[in-house]
């Protein structure tokens, strides 16, 4: 089992519906990507790692099972820092 989906487990658990999160360190963690410029989305089905594209090739090498990559120019407006 990955790590997203045992977080998964546990947002299920506590009924949470989603989550968003925009630490480097817990991204990186869970997914396995080591750039610096990326949100990860979690709802109840599904882990989803937005990046700019300077990282979209990076990101699809590095991002472990369990996430899916977005990387379009409106990542910088969800909170993505260049």
């Amino acid at each position: 089992m990955t790590r997203i989906n045992r977080v998964l487990e546990h947002m299920a658990k506590l009924q949470v519906d989603s989550v968003i999160i925009k630490d480097v360190t817990t991204i990186r963690y869970l997914t396995g990507f080591t750039g610096d410029s990326s949100l990860l989305y979690l709802d109840r089905q599904q882990g989803v790692l937005i990046t700019d594209g300077r990282y979209t090739e990076q990101a699809r090498n590095e991002v472990l099972q369990g996430a899916g990559v977005y990387s379009d120019r409106c990542a910088q407006h969800l909170g993505c820092r260049r």
